[in-house]
């Protein structure tokens, strides 16, 4: 069972909120858009998302959280022909570990601390390095470590701004 830790300050001044609504926008990168859905599914489908990472083989249920991503795409403006590749890139991100898959299938490696999104440490046959992995952003790392924490079902309140946990189902 590998440890992922994760180790982040949200900040004072961030607001959250559980009311949270995605704006639709005109025009959209794919990475803003992604970015967008992920936020929606962690802040307004979070139940969905618990359910299914506790019963995987619901197919009913994935297929309803892949419905509402494809209407969340639709809700961006994502041309008909371009929703499938969205929704790929939003299951790998979703059903996977986004940058920290290679980190987490290398058989060497026993922990993984995520510091911060350009700080990401390992442990390897005992011994720790860092690595060349990195979020793009601290905005994208916070939302990875929102999901994960979702997934897991772990409170990540700014009351304890340092949290470990581990994901049982990484390392078998």
């Amino acid at each position: 069972m590998k440890n992922l830790s994760s180790l982040w300050n949200w900040g004072k001044n961030k607001s959250e909120s559980s009311n949270y609504k995605i704006e639709e926008i005109k025009e959209n990168t794919s990475t803003d858009v992604l970015e967008k859905v992920l936020d929606y599914f962690i802040h307004n489908q979070s139940v969905l998302l618990t359910r299914l990472q506790e019963d995987k083989t619901n197919e009913s249920l994935k297929r309803e959280m892949l419905r509402i991503t494809e209407e969340q795409f639709t809700l961006h403006n994502i041309e008909k022909n371009k929703i499938p590749e969205y929704v790929k890139s939003f299951e790998r991100y979703i059903w996977g570990y986004y940058v920290l898959d290679e980190l987490i299938n290398d058989k060497n490696i026993s922990d993984i601390k995520c510091y911060d999104f350009n700080h990401i440490r390992v442990k390897t046959l005992g011994k720790r390095s860092g690595t060349s992995v990195k979020f793009q952003s601290r905005e994208e790392y916070k939302r990875f470590v929102s999901m994960v924490a979702v997934k897991n079902q772990v409170n990540i309140s700014t009351l304890n701004a340092m949290q470990t946990f581990t994901d049982a189902e990484s390392s078998p």
